[in-house]
């Protein structure tokens, strides 16, 4: 269950999201952040999330994608984060919020 990369306008995306996490969860160093978020976001890198990122037809948000959408999304998100060593429980608030 895998959906293409999230598409996103600004590189600023990402960067965002990966401060925000290191600040909700110390334990996790910023580079370890970043890969987590370019895991959740559908990239197999941080690298490859800031350089490819931008490229091609912007996704849906999730309050414009369809159920199916949102399900494969939450799941992808949510199962990139607990690989880095967050708690299931953590990580479905996390992407609840997020």
């Amino acid at each position: 269950m895998s959906t293409k990369p999230f598409v996103f306008s600004s590189t600023n995306l990402p960067k965002s999201k990966a401060k925000q996490l290191n600040r909700a969860f110390p334990f996790l160093k910023l580079a370890t952040a970043q890969e987590a978020t370019a895991k959740a976001l559908g990239y197999a890198s941080w690298y490859e999330c800031c350089h490819r990122g931008t490229i091609g037809s912007l996704s849906s948000a999730d309050q414009d994608a369809g159920l199916s959408e949102r399900v494969v999304r939450y799941y992808q998100q949510a199962n990139a984060l607990i690989g880095f060593g967050m708690s299931p429980s953590d990580a479905d608030c996390w992407v609840r919020a997020w």
